[in-house]
């Protein structure tokens, strides 16, 4: 949160494109050629996406009046989400109720995500029938990325209705 956006999003893009290229070049085979084409150009569209997304959802924890947060209250405007408990300061507290009604409205993106590794597991099963002699790369994939990823994803779903139920309590109580 302290660095800007786009620095980010590179630093994303980077490790998504090399984690795609090693998939890919071990996966399919083919030699690294395409596969680290294929990885460069599903990173610019990953970066490109996650930018926009990332810029979009760090405007929004700007207030409407008054300079924008500095990275240090950006950070702990994260943190108090992430740990379900308000912030003293009101700046960041309003970034936090901000950032955490977001996180609640994405609710439907764990879902998806379960999805996609589902299909990813029955992608991997498919390999696996027709004796491809790497399917275990994906199926290792699934079995040690999925998991964490949904459980992360709804633990910080649940702590941002734990700060909005304290935010809207502490809101009744003034």
């Amino acid at each position: 949160m302290r660095w800007p956006v786009w620095q980010r999003g590179v630093l994303i893009g980077v490790l998504y494109a090399g984690s795609l290229a090693l998939i890919f070049g071990v996966m399919l085979g083919s030699g690294w050629g395409p596969a680290v084409v294929g990885a460069l150009v599903g990173g610019v569209i990953f970066v490109a996406g996650m930018t926009l997304a990332m810029a979009r959802a760090e405007k929004a924890l700007n207030p409407v009046a008054g300079p924008p947060l500095t990275a240090d209250e950006r950070v702990q405007a994260v943190r108090a989400v992430d740990h379900g408990q308000p912030s003293d300061n009101p700046r960041v507290q309003a970034a936090a109720v901000t950032l955490a009604r977001q996180r609640v409205r994405q609710r439907i993106g764990i879902v998806l995500l379960a999805v996609l590794f589902g299909f990813f597991a029955l992608v991997a099963a498919t390999f696996a029938v027709l004796e491809n002699p790497r399917w275990w790369l994906l199926a290792a994939i699934v079995v040690v990325t999925g998991p964490p990823i949904i459980a992360g994803l709804r633990r910080q779903h649940r702590r941002a209705t734990t700060l909005l139920a304290a935010a809207e309590k502490g809101a009744a109580g003034r």
